[in-house]
């Protein structure tokens, strides 16, 4: 159909153009903001990798300082490790003693050898017969593999001064060990 009133061409608001044009600006420089980042971002990556190959190819004297510290400590306690690992505990023995010391005698004195399983005992009493007691009281004990009196004299005041010489099977310390352990709770290695 044919029109026959002219009709009047429709414009569009300026706001509209206005605002057209500031989304077009926006979007431009939100774009162009990206860009910029994203290349101070690579920058800033490149730079930090050149200061750790820095860092590491060549250490400050307080970071080597610092880094043999640390190994000193390393070595000091993989060597405690060692030894604690290593260790045999003497208290089963204690334990063994308590039970075996006749009450007029005092022991003066103690060496240990684990290793041989054997123990050198100092002492005094009042008595020969105390001294006499206690031996029999040592001898009675399965426990003991040998007894030697090595050393005996007339000390102080008249007392009795001795040396004895106590050697065990290694599977008596190992078992007392292991009573120890559960004695007190701790498990059996």
């Amino acid at each position: 159909m044919v029109e026959i009133i002219p009709k009047r061409e429709e414009r569009t608001p300026p706001a509209v153009n206005i605002l057209l044009v500031a989304s077009l600006l926006l979007a431009a420089a939100v774009a162009g903001g990206f860009f910029i980042l994203k290349s101070l971002q690579e920058q800033k990556r490149v730079s930090i990798q050149k200061l750790e190959q820095r860092l590491l190819a060549d250490p400050s004297p307080e970071q080597q300082q610092l880094e043999d510290e640390v190994l000193g400590v390393k070595q000091k306690l993989g060597d405690f490790k060692v030894l604690a690992d290593g260790r045999r505990t003497p208290l089963a023995l204690f334990s063994f003693l308590e039970t075996s010391v006749h009450p007029a005698v005092a022991f003066t004195g103690l060496t240990v050898d684990l290793e041989k399983n054997e123990i050198l005992l100092a002492g005094e009493t009042d008595t020969f017969k105390h001294l006499d007691e206690q031996i029999l009281l040592l001898r009675s004990k399965s426990e003991i593999k040998n007894l030697h009196l090595t050393e005996i004299e007339l000390g102080d005041q008249g007392r009795v001064e001795f040396s004895v010489d106590l050697s065990f099977p290694a599977e008596f310390t190992k078992k007392l060990e292991s009573a120890v352990q559960e004695e007190e709770g701790t498990p059996k290695p």
